[in-house]
């Protein structure tokens, strides 16, 4: 077992500070052991730092937690664990790491005399939302036609526009264009954060796309998709930027129905052909990339009244680990 950083530790005045936002449970007791190095009437607690997917590879670990009353400090390094020396009996803990982290509270834990108890503490992101950037839908009636649409996000909406009150009630043209309140629009836009674990997408299938060959990329799969040139300019004008800040990226697409994943649309009256179109990418290095199967993508069928919805999410640096 590592060095063990024995835990006399002095009392702190947090004051400012108390253990009250959201939180889960997030441990693991492993096994309790006879500690004959101990004093009779006395138990101990070895928590040790469990890495948990994308906790960040620091030097040090400096910890504020509390059993009973007032918060105490400590700073571990790398490895250790940390030894808390107590009379028997039963102890509630809390532990914070960073405001990057869920706090961690266990339950009443036992802790007998001359008895050691391993428990793993378990750190997991508090940061794990992303963001649903850019949806657009646009609207192609084969006449004027008043329609009214409605977005209901698995998250929570952020900004719309046109201004969005439950829904949305435009005059769509057969051209795209769409009036509202006496102004025009080329779309509808909103956007919304959703939660990086709802994400039911495989990502298996996919491409491997380098920041210098971002438009190419992007040209080439919308053309398969069946975008207009105006469609594929507003896609590849806002996502171009973005993915070119990446020297490799790992790009997905999301289709249709399992797009109901990010929000659902009700549009009225029904439309032929709606189509949704998502794009999920993130950044990689060349030594972690694995083998993807390339995925076939859809192409839309444009007779009739056709509706178009395209978005995406660039998955954050610290989801990819």
């Amino acid at each position: 077992m590592k060095a063990l950083l024995l835990l006399s530790v002095i009392l702190f005045s947090y004051t400012a500070y108390s253990f009250e936002k959201e939180s889960m449970m997030s441990y693991r007791i492993d096994s309790v052991k006879t500690a004959r190095d101990i004093a009779k009437d006395q138990t101990a607690y070895t928590f040790g730092m469990q890495e948990y997917g994308v906790i960040e590879a620091k030097k040090v670990y400096r910890i504020i937690y509390s059993y009973g009353k007032g918060n105490r400090s400590a700073t571990i390094k790398n490895g250790e664990k940390m030894d808390l020396i107590l009379p028997k009996g039963k102890y509630t803990f809390s532990f914070y790491l960073s405001d990057q982290y869920f706090e961690i509270h266990t339950d009443s834990i036992y802790g007998p005399e001359q008895k050691r108890t391993f428990i793993s503490l378990i750190w997991e992101r508090s940061d794990q939302q992303i963001m649903v950037e850019k949806p657009v839908i646009y609207l192609y009636p084969i006449e004027p036609t008043l329609v009214t649409v409605k977005v209901h996000p698995t998250g929570e909406m952020l900004f719309t526009y046109p201004p969005y009150n439950e829904e949305w009630h435009v005059t769509a043209h057969p051209n795209g264009s769409l009036e509202n309140s006496g102004k025009t629009y080329n779309y509808l836009f909103w956007e919304s954060t959703q939660d990086y674990k709802t994400l039911t997408q495989s990502f298996e299938e996919g491409f491997y796309v380098s920041n210098t060959n971002v438009s190419i990329f992007l040209e080439n799969i919308l053309a398969q998709a069946g975008f207009t040139s105006q469609e594929t300019a507003d896609f590849i004008t806002f996502w171009g930027p973005k993915m070119a800040m990446n020297k490799m990226n790992e790009v997905h697409f999301i289709f249709n129905e399992k797009c109901d994943q990010f929000a659902n649309l009700e549009i009225s009256p029904q439309p032929d052909h709606i189509y949704r179109f998502y794009m999920l990418y993130k950044p990689v290095s060349d030594d972690h990339k694995i083998v993807l199967r390339e995925q076939i993508i859809p192409k839309m069928q444009r007779d009739g009244f056709v509706v178009l919805e395209w978005g995406g999410s660039e998955i954050p640096q610290h989801l990819t680990n």
